[in-house]
């Protein structure tokens, strides 16, 4: 089993054509400043609605002053590791979680920022099943930070059990998590990313998006219906805590360190403007696992 990370690169750049049958065309071409990812083409209804800010992203960021990173699940694992990599580059972190304390030890390892006079990074308990916490936060981000410029929905959570001993309130369980956390996520943080017409998502997605594995059907539907929303970067399997609950016996040491995955989020964010980079796919160097 790989666990991959997906991340939503499509770019927005500006001046860049809008792509036939997209729903964003109109808003293309009235503002000439956006550029709908070909995933969108993909999202079904999603794109009606956000009309190209499935893989927002806004035009090469400067080295000047960052926007504000979210994160979702930044207490372990990707999320974290993003989120350090993040602040390194010189975000401001809004971290979001279902536990406080992961959250906080993620902030005490951020590194000490230089500039006094910028709201400082912050943890917000919110659980991503929640559209009521989710909007409170971000209404609290937004006027503490503005809206996001980086926005990496990574909380996600596994059950691992045959078909047949897997019930139906956990198979609901990782869904609400997976897929529509990430929907809710979207939907509570894109209006002010648009406002602003810039900014970037990076959803997690997996190599279970693509195929399917003993044991982690619900995780595998998770993952293939969030394919369905939107696109990304995919790493294969991932040392992350979600294999401390797995069965089986697992060579954690030849799996993707969660850094090389926060680093791909980096490469991604300084590319040159005029590279569009659609997916990124990593894995273990033996294969599989």
């Amino acid at each position: 089993m790989q666990q991959e990370a997906c991340l939503c690169l499509k770019a927005c750049r500006t001046g860049k054509r809008a792509r036939r049958g997209d729903a964003s065309a109109d808003l293309a071409r009235r503002e000439r400043r956006w550029d709908a990812s070909s995933s969108l083409r993909r999202s079904r209804e999603a794109a009606d609605e956000v009309g190209g800010a499935t893989g927002v992203c806004s035009r090469a960021m400067t080295n000047g002053a960052r926007g504000v990173a979210v994160v979702t699940g930044g207490g372990s694992g990707i999320g974290r590791e993003v989120a350090l990599a993040l602040a390194r580059r010189g975000h401001r972190l809004a971290l979001l979680g279902r536990r406080p304390e992961p959250l906080a030890e993620t902030l005490a390892r951020l590194p000490v920022s230089p500039d006094a006079a910028s709201p400082a990074s912050a943890a917000f308990a919110c659980d991503v099943r929640d559209p009521e916490a989710l909007g409170r936060a971000a209404a609290e981000i937004e006027a503490r930070f503005g809206a996001p410029e980086v926005l990496v929905p990574a909380a996600g959570v596994a059950v691992l059990r045959s078909l047949e001993e897997l019930s139906p309130e956990d198979f609901q369980a990782v869904l609400a998590t997976n897929l529509t956390g990430v929907f809710l996520t979207l939907r509570a943080f894109l209006p002010g990313m648009r406002r602003q017409q810039r900014g970037w998502i990076f959803p997690l997605l997996s190599v279970a998006a693509r195929r399917g594995f003993p044991g982690w059907s619900a995780y595998c539907a998770s993952k293939w219906g969030l394919a369905g929303l939107l696109a990304a970067l995919y790493p294969g399997a991932t040392d992350t805590p979600i294999w401390e609950a797995a069965p089986g016996s697992w060579n954690r040491a030849a799996m993707v360190p969660p850094e090389e995955v926060a680093r791909a989020v980096v490469w991604a964010l300084d590319a040159d403007p005029r590279t569009l980079v659609e997916e990124i796919h990593l894995g273990p160097a033996g294969g599989a696992l």
